[in-house]
């Protein structure tokens, strides 16, 4: 696993530490801490409907790499659970390759 890839574990982890613990996670307090703990410059709640669930989103980097997800418990208020995803795109030349990475370092 690379840098990158183990600093955000460890925030995700310092993040949502509480719920190892047996507590209940709130969705919309878990959003507000992410937005802070991620420095996240434009933070989205899509709201539920048709039968997803609520959905928090934070998505960085100039080739938009970095992205994080909390979905919410159906109708509960509750998290159900956390995604971090990264990808990395591949232009024509070489040096475009993990474009974001000084991104997610600063991110995570």
């Amino acid at each position: 696993m690379n840098r990158a890839g183990i600093v955000a574990a460890l925030t995700i982890l310092a993040c949502f530490a509480q719920g190892v613990f047996g507590a209940t996670l709130s969705f919309q307090a878990e959003a507000d801490r992410a937005t802070k703990a991620l420095s996240c410059p434009r933070p989205k709640i899509t709201p539920a409907s048709s039968g997803l669930d609520a959905l928090y989103g934070c998505i960085v980097g100039t080739a938009q790499t970095v992205k994080f997800f909390i979905n919410e418990a159906e109708g509960t208020g509750q998290v159900k659970n956390v995604t971090l995803i990264w990808n990395d795109w591949f232009v024509v030349l070489p040096r475009d390759v993990a474009k974001d990475a000084g991104d997610a370092v600063a991110t995570a």
